[in-house]
C-alpha cells in the first residue's frame, strides 16, 4: 500500500553519539537548555538554542541557526550518509523496550491518503516552522508513523537486533539507544516489500511540524520548477514507523499561557449547558467521558452531558466543545496559546505548571487508543493539536535530514 524508501541522513559520529543527540525541550527552561550548552560544546542545542542565537528573530534567527550547523558538519561532530538504508532504532526504558524502523516517504502517500493523519495544528506555528525549515534545510527528528504489527517485518528487525549494533549508548536518564543499519539488497526489498502490505499507517504526534514541512513541499512543487523532478529530498519526509503494539499513548495535558484573558467563571458559565460540573479536592488522571479542568486555586471534574459515541477519543469533546469556547474568549488561543506537559508525567505536571504561574488554567484528558484513532480517522473526525502522545520520544539530532 505504501512505499517505503531507504534513507539517507546526517547523524553524529561515532565517538560524538553520546554527546550530540538531546532530548525534547518541552520540560527544559531556558536555563536548563543554557546550562546544557555551557557544560558540552557538542550539544545539538548548541545548533538550535545557543543564546546568541535565542536573542535573534525570524530569518536572521534562522540563519544562525543554519551556520552553526554548518559549523558542525565542518568539525566533523556530525556526517552525511554515504549511502542510503534503513535504520533500526531500539530504545530500552527500564522494562519497555521500542524498536521501529527508520525510511523515507514519498508526500505522493500523503496526497493520495494512504498515510491518515487526525490532528489539527495552529497556523501561527505551521507558519513559523515552515519559515524556519526552508531556510535551515534540515529536520531533526523523523515524524512518527505508526502501523498495524507485520510478521514479515518483525523478523527483519529480530534478526538485525542479534547483530552489534552501529550505535550503543546510554542518555543521563537511564534510557539505552541501540542503532543498526540495513544495508543488505535483500534486507532492504524485504522491508520495502512488507511494509507495502500494511492496509492502516498513521502520522501521530509531530502535528505542526509536519504541517510545516508538508506546506513547504506543497509551495515549492506550486512553483512549477521545469528543473525540479519529483526526486528531490523535499520531496520526502522522514518517517520512524513503529508498530502500534509497540507504542505507548498516553493522556491529553493542555496548559493555557499565564497571560491569557480567559476568566474562569466565564468559562464555566459557558460549557455548563454541555458538561455536569463538579469540584474535586485533588488532582487525578480521568477516566473515559471526563475531562479534568484545574484552575490555580480550584479542580473540577467535566462530564458530558450529551449521548457520545464512546469508541471516539476525548479528545473530540475537548475539539468540538470547549476549545471553541477557550477561543471565543481568548482568540489568542487559537494561534499558539496552548501549551502542553508530556503525556508520560500524571495530571499533577499540570497541577505543578498552574502552582509554578506557568499556566492559568489546565486540562488532562483520557488518552485514545491505536483503535480509537483508527475509528475517528474512519468517521473523519479531526483532534486538536498534541492530542496524542507517543513513547517513544526520539532524540534531537541523532537521525537528520536535510533537503
Amino acid at each position: 500500500m505504501v512505499k517505503i524508501l531507504p534513507i539517507a541522513i546526517t547523524r553524529p559520529l561515532r565517538n560524538k553519539v553520546c554527546v550530540f543527540p538531546e532530548k525534547e525541550t518541552c520540560n527544559l527552561t531556558p536555563s536548563d537548555i543554557n546550562g546544557i550548552i555551557r557544560r558540552n560544546p557538542f550539544s545539538f542545542y548548541n545548533i538550535m538554542y545557543k543564546p546568541y542565537v535565542k536573542r535573534l528573530q525570524g530569518e536572521k534567527k534562522f540563519n544562525a541557526v543554519k551556520r552553526q550547523f554548518h559549523k558542525f558538519k565542518r568539525k566533523r561532530i556530525i556526517e552525511e550518509d554515504e549511502n542510503p538504508g534503513f535504520y533500526i532504532y531500539n530504545i530500552i526504558d527500564g522494562n519497555n523496550e521500542f524498536t521501529g524502523i527508520l525510511g523515507k516517504i514519498h508526500f505522493n502517500e500523503v496526497v493520495d491518503k494512504k498515510i491518515k493523519h487526525i490532528e489539527y495544528g495552529l497556523p501561527t506555528d505551521i507558519e513559523a516552522l515552515r519559515e524556519q525549515f526552508e531556510i535551515t534545510g534540515f529536520l531533526s527528528t523523523p515524524f512518527n508513523i505508526v502501523y498495524e504489527e507485520n510478521n514479515e517485518i518483525q523478523s527483519i528487525i529480530d534478526k538485525y537486533k542479534t547483530h552489534i549494533p552501529l550505535f550503543e549508548f546510554t542518555k543521563s536518564n537511564g534510557k539505552i539507544h541501540e542503532v543498526w543499519k540495513v544495508l543488505d539488497k535483500d534486507d532492504i526489498l524485504k522491508l520495502e516489500n512488507s511494509f507495502g502490505k500494511v492496509d492502516s499507517m498513521y502520522l501521530l504526534d509531530n502535528r505542526n511540524e509536519f504541517e510545516a514541512y508538508y506546506d513547504l513541499y506543497r509551495q515549492k512543487n506550486q512553483e512549477k520548477n521545469p528543473l525540479v523532478s519529483g526526486n528531490e529530498a523535499f520531496n520526502f519526509f522522514p518517517a520512524f514507523m513503529i508498530s502500534h503494539k509497540q507504542v505507548k499513548i498516553f493522556e491529553y495535558k493542555k496548559g493555557i499561557q499565564p497571560d491569557s484573558k480567559i476568566k474562569v467563571k466565564d468559562l464555566l458559565t459557558s460549557i455548563k449547558k454541555d458538561f455536569y460540573i463538579q469540584e474535586i479536592d485533588k488532582a487525578e488522571n480521568p477516566n473515559k467521558g471526563e475531562i479534568m479542568f484545574f484552575t490555580q486555586l480550584k479542580k473540577y471534574k467535566l462530564q458530558f452531558k450529551h449521548k457520545f459515541d464512546n469508541f471516539l477519543p476525548d479528545a473530540v469533546i475537548f475539539g468540538q466543545y470547549i476549545l471553541p469556547k477557550l477561543q471565543e474568549l481568548d482568540e489568542g488561543i487559537c494561534v499558539g496559546g496552548l501549551k502542553y506537559c508530556s503525556g508520560d508525567r500524571s495530571a499533577k505536571c499540570v497541577e505543578n505548571q498552574l502552582n509554578k504561574g506557568n499556566c492559568k488554567l489546565g486540562f488532562v484528558l483520557s488518552p485514545a487508543s491505536f483503535e480509537q484513532i483508527k475509528y475517528a480517522d474512519k468517521n473523519k473526525h479531526k483532534l486538536p493539536v498534541f492530542s496524542v502522545y507517543l513513547e517513544p520520544r526520539l532524540l534531537k539530532g541523532l537521525f537528520i535530514y536535510e533537503f
